[in-house]
């Protein structure tokens, strides 16, 4: 089957819909409305006509260019290139998503708005960041493959959502 987008850390979407992770296990859906949905089939975004990716409440999030690269809202290509240790800013939360199984899931949406609005404001944040995407993609390869890990990380992860979310 053919791959329709791509996303740099092997990611893909198949000609049916299906999101694929790198390893080629299945991680989502598009629907034919342009509806994307989760793992478990919960709506978590869309994509527009023109390749405008929304999140779940409806703020521009991306665009899928027409050669079919997936980029952040701020034109970047998503994904990390170098499959792992890359570093840069690319605007992935590399280790919520494989953990949550969506970019644009609920919980991967408040720890991104925290790294926007706290984070990045400042010198310290924005070198954490840094740090950050500099050893996540690693980590992120390693929670995809080892469900135990994975679990573990969701429970980390569950804990600060629920404080940064209040």
């Amino acid at each position: 089957m053919a791959k329709k987008y791509r996303g740099d850390d092997g990611s893909y979407v198949d000609d049916d819909g299906t999101i694929r992770d790198s390893s080629g296990r299945r991680s989502g859906s598009i629907d034919d409305d342009g509806t994307i949905r989760d793992r478990s089939g919960r709506r978590s975004g869309s994509i527009d006509n023109d390749g405008t990716i929304r999140d779940r409440s409806g703020r521009r999030s991306g665009k899928i260019d027409d050669d079919g690269v997936v980029r952040d809202r701020d034109g970047k290509r998503i994904g990390d290139s170098g499959g792992g240790g890359g570093g840069g800013d690319t605007g992935c939360c590399y280790i919520a998503t494989a953990v949550y199984g969506s970019y644009d899931c609920q919980e991967v949406l408040v720890l991104r708005r925290y790294r926007d609005e706290k984070l990045l404001t400042s010198k310290w944040g924005r070198l954490l960041v840094k740090l950050y995407y500099k050893i996540s993609p690693s980590i992120s390869n390693k929670l995809r493959h080892r469900a135990t890990l994975s679990r573990l990380a969701k429970k980390i992860l569950d804990s600060i959502v629920s404080r940064l979310d209040k």
